[in-house]
């Protein structure tokens, strides 16, 4: 790599030596020194840099796998019921292990994608084929896997964002974000939908983006690809149709080049489209559009209201302003400055319009925004990069800095060995018991009984 440093930085030398005038020279002063420091500069050497130094960075990502793996052997339980009532629940369902009048209203309504069920479904009995029975083993093996995806995708999106920072610090603090924000390991190891759908957007970006700035070519068979990709973000979660047409409609303003190529990432689309109408079709053992179905029930009919109405200003009540006031509080005004000085760049039209739309939907959760999530240290990075050089003494903002990034250490470590239902402990102690069947005592509203209580009631238990 240092060779191809040394080469590049000679092939400039003679190139510029060849076409430079007389009246650049005289306004450098010295032309050893105009060309010295040109080949010298951050922004020329950036890109190799990164070559030689990061491009394969195997320690840092072998501890960011560690680390993962860690938080997907302590995240025990599901963020939300739908990670295991809607997916696990309906793979055991094929499985024969769960009668349909066991399963949630969604499956009659028939509005649940049957793709990551499908995939459960597979793993599932793979597991069972290698004699791996254990239901507790086989959850963190779902969240291990979803954790190396995710760490996956996000290095991809890291890799071609990357460049649009000048100088190896900022490229350092863009790769300590993008994976040490303090959230990401409590999204990123869930077998969840939002989880798949914004890891296989993020491939699809990663592959787009280098054609978009013009450090690739743009063929058939990758914008092809690009489609297919693009098209399993939207199976796994239909909401992703935002962030597409955002993208979509960025490209068609600033970025619009021959109508073949864009039929062609188009017909990838719509082809896995077809593939997730099939593997609806054999999953609920008829044809069905489950998009339509979505839209439909939950929004024409009103029925993702009936679980609950919040304000547009809900999302950010739900943040924790009081232990983690600098870090949500900083991450949202840099979100901000980012909006206003890079309102033409992409990222912003795949970010700020299908947050917007989910300001204005009114059935509201937290895991309905974690797909463009996996945005936020680009657009942090790239907001601190441009104060730093409107700041005349920017100490300050360094200095914020520097306590912005030790109060996310300790709440990353938090979030890494945080149990967001512990009702597995429960489970566990229900298939030690001896005599069935069980009576539970609990108290009223405790979220920690919960899904064990649901559990019951669907398996014919009693439950008090």
């Amino acid at each position: 790599m240092i060779e191809e440093l040394l080469e590049s930085r000679k092939n400039f030398r003679e190139v510029a030596e060849k076409f430079t005038s007389r009246k650049l020279f005289l306004l450098s002063g010295s032309w050893n020194n105009l060309l010295n420091s040109v080949l010298n500069s951050e922004i020329f050497t950036q890109k190799m840099i990164l070559t030689t130094k990061f491009q394969r960075p195997f320690l840092p990502l072998f501890i960011i796998f560690l680390v993962f793996s860690i938080a997907a052997y302590f995240m025990v339980g599901s963020l939300h019921a739908d990670e295991h009532y809607q997916v696990l629940e309906f793979a055991n369902y094929k499985r024969g292990l769960v009668e349909a009048k066991q399963l949630p209203w969604e499956f009659g309504a028939r509005l649940r994608p049957a793709i990551q069920p499908t995939l459960a479904f597979m793993v599932l009995e793979f597991f069972e084929w290698i004699h791996l029975s254990d239901p507790f083993l086989q959850a963190f093996l779902f969240r291990l896997i979803s954790g190396w995806l995710f760490i996956y995708s996000a290095f991809r999106v890291y890799e071609v964002l990357v460049t649009e920072f000048r100088t190896p610090f900022f490229q350092y603090l863009y790769f300590i974000f993008t994976f040490f924000l303090y959230f990401f390991p409590y999204i990123g190891v869930r077998f969840s939908s939002e989880n798949f759908s914004a890891c296989f957007y993020m491939l699809a970006f990663a592959s787009l983006y280098p054609i978009i700035q013009q450090q690739a070519i743009l063929t058939y068979k990758k914008a092809f690809e690009i489609g297919v990709l693009f098209g399993i973000s939207f199976l796994f979660r239909y909401q992703a149709a935002l962030m597409i047409l955002g993208l979509a409609l960025w490209l068609l303003i600033f970025h619009f080049t021959k109508l073949r190529y864009w039929l062609l990432m188009f017909g990838g689309f719509v082809l896995m489209i077809g593939i997730g109408i099939l593997i609806d079709r054999w999953f609920y053992g008829e044809w069905v559009m489950s998009a339509w179905h979505y839209f439909y029930v939950n929004l024409m009919e009103g029925k993702a209201a009936s679980f609950g109405i919040e304000p547009w200003w809900w999302y950010l009540s739900m943040l924790d302003f009081k232990r983690l006031w600098l870090i949500n509080g900083g991450l949202i005004l840099l979100i901000l400055c980012f909006g206003i000085i890079k309102f033409k760049h992409p990222v912003s039209w795949i970010f700020f319009p299908f947050l917007l739309i989910h300001f204005l939907i009114a059935h509201k959760e937290m895991r309905f925004i974690f797909p463009i999530l996996v945005y936020v240290p680009f657009m942090s990075c790239i907001a601190i990069q441009f104060l730093s050089n409107k700041i005349k003494q920017p100490l300050l903002l360094y200095a914020g800095l520097f306590v912005f990034l030790i109060i996310n250490g300790f709440a990353f470590v938090g979030a890494s060995f945080n149990v967001p239902d512990n009702s597995n402990e429960i489970f566990k102690f229900i298939r030690t018991v001896p005599d069935k069947p069980v009576e539970i005592h609990y108290m009223k509203n405790d979220l920690r009984f919960l899904y064990a209580q649901r559990w019951l009631k669907r398996h014919n238990a009693p439950f008090l």
